[in-house]
């Protein structure tokens, strides 16, 4: 790795930002494409026909010949008009596309990735493998933890690195139109939604939770929107505080807030401990632009390697423990977290580390069934908590 003085802020929010603005700044992709092909009017500006693709505020004219590099970055465009309307003509740009390539092995992937210090380094070390799993294969599954566990960490850096995944907090029917483009979207806090808008989201819930191709919106789309979604590639998973913290406050825990059907689509897992905040450094003690610099070929190592991996679906090592049991019908939890330790079984350097860890990730669903449900509910005995 670059600089083994700084490497602890090579995940640092404030060194992120910058590399995200050198790659993606300018950028054009397969869903800014904005109607089908079209011809210009009697002006044509050398351009017979082509695709409108909308970013913000702006509609871009993209020639037809281009458009099978998206997605690219725009290096030069001119402000036209066609009859009433008004479009940015993209005369020169380049491919951004990210070559698929098994750049670094899988355990160094991981290991590199978010490398923060954490009181319990276990149960963190299970939680960034379950969110590149969710990047770059279709899983579901929700997380409760301690509010400084470092749930949304993990998730923004894969967001700043690839900028296609989302983490959406109060995750409303109106936000979750402009995320259904990425294949990994993770919902923190939801269970606080207004009646009507969570009923919009259940319904959602239950198609991505069943591994549905398409989801159709129960509401008539608006400008800008669709009325049905390719969520084939869809890994959609919910984070929230342990049920303690809900309690102690009078609010219902996220198990209140939903139905049975819903919660049987997502694998429950507890984890716990924080992040050491005191490890990163502020803006004015590193030059974070440098350092965004300097890291910069690892990070393109982690991006060709996390396409490889979407591109070439994991099988498992190890078979998985028969032992693992999840409840009669929940076969849709045994499924996904059998895809987990597919994963894991890749992480591990031997049969013996990948039991340890499918073990300490089972207990981690034990640890829910036992903790996060009513006390009556509980399914499992306890288990010591492993860090």
């Amino acid at each position: 790795m670059t600089k083994e003085i700084d490497k602890s802020q090579m995940f640092n929010s404030a060194t992120l930002v910058h590399f995200n603005k050198k790659i993606y700044s300018n950028i054009l992709a397969e869903d800014s494409v904005y109607g089908d092909e079209r011809a210009l009017g009697k002006i044509n500006y050398g351009v017979e026909t082509g695709y409108t693709l909308k970013k913000g505020t702006k509609i871009y004219f993209l020639p037809s010949e281009w458009i099978d590099k998206l997605p690219i970055k725009i290096r030069d465009s001119i402000k036209i008009t066609d009859r009433t309307s008004v479009y940015h003509l993209i005369r020169d740009c380049t491919s951004i596309k990210i070559p698929s390539e098994n750049a670094i092995d899988f355990r160094e992937l991981i290991d590199n990735l978010c490398n923060f210090e954490h009181t319990y380094p276990n149960q963190f070390l299970l939680y960034k493998i379950m969110c590149v799993v969710a990047y770059v294969s279709r899983t579901n599954w929700r997380v409760a933890s301690p509010p400084a566990f470092g749930k949304d960490s993990v998730v923004d850096v894969i967001r700043d690195l690839t900028n296609n995944c989302a983490r959406i907090d109060k995750a409303t029917p109106a936000k979750l139109d402009f995320v259904l483009k990425f294949p990994f979207i993770l919902c923190n806090e939801i269970a606080s939604l207004k009646k009507e808008e969570k009923e919009v989201f259940l319904q959602f819930g239950l198609s991505a939770g069943a591994k549905q191709n398409r989801y159709t919106k129960p509401t008539r789309k608006s400008q800008g929107t669709k009325e049905i979604y390719d969520i084939s590639l869809l890994s959609l998973c919910f984070t929230y505080n342990n049920a303690r913290y809900y309690r102690e406050k009078g609010f219902n825990t996220f198990d209140e807030s939903f139905p049975e059907q819903f919660l049987d689509r997502f694998v429950p897992f507890k984890l716990d401990g924080f992040i050491k905040v005191g490890q990163f450094k502020r803006v004015g003690e590193v030059d974070f632009k440098q350092l965004a610099d300097d890291f910069h070929p690892d990070y393109i190592k982690m991006l060709k390697t996390l396409q490889y991996l979407i591109e070439n679906q994991s099988k498992p090592k190890y078979e998985i423990d028969e032992g693992y049991v999840f409840g009669k019908g929940r076969y849709r939890w045994k499924n996904d977290f059998s895809i987990i330790c597919s994963y894991i079984s890749h992480y591990a350097k031997d049969k013996e580390e990948y039991r340890m860890l499918t073990d300490m990730l089972y207990k981690a669903h034990k640890r829910y069934m036992n903790e996060e449900f009513n006390r009556e509910q509980s399914l499992f005995v306890e288990e010591e908590i492993v860090k």
